[in-house]
Order: structure tokens, then C-alpha cells, then sequence
């Protein structure tokens, strides 16, 4: 049991050494930074089409919070 221990954590270590890991978690990287640009994305063309739709409506004194929200 203990020997069947020691081999799983050793190739444990071994797979976190491989190139390969190291690519892979270089991806999982990439693929959060994707999704993060893809959200400021949709928000901002939210934002800018909401603004086309209204922007002087957003514009009027009462509306400053709004307005200030927008930019």
C-alpha cells in the first residue's frame, strides 16, 4: 500500500515536470484571458449601444448619474 503511495506521487511529479504540462497549463491561461476579454467586450458594446440609443437622454441634467454610470 505504502509503495503504491510512493509510485503515485512520484508520477505525480513526473507529469508536473513534462513540457506538455506545462503547455497545458499555459492554455487554461489563455482560455480564462479569452473569456475575460470577450466579457469587457459584450459590456463595452453594450454600453456604446446603449449610449447611441440615448446618449442625449443620458445626457440631460437629470439623467447625470447615469450618464456618469455609462462612461
Amino acid at each position: 500500500m505504502v509503495n503504491n503511495k510512493n509510485n503515485l506521487i512520484e508520477l505525480f511529479e513526473k507529469r508536473e515536470k513534462l513540457e506538455g504540462t506545462r503547455i497545458y497549463r499555459m492554455i487554461l491561461g489563455l482560455a480564462d484571458s479569452q473569456y475575460i476579454v470577450n466579457q469587457n467586450y459584450q459590456e463595452l458594446y453594450q454600453t456604446i449601444s446603449e449610449y447611441e440609443k440615448n446618449g442625449l437622454i443620458l445626457m440631460a441634467v437629470e439623467n447625470r448619474q447615469k450618464f456618469e454610470s455609462a462612461l
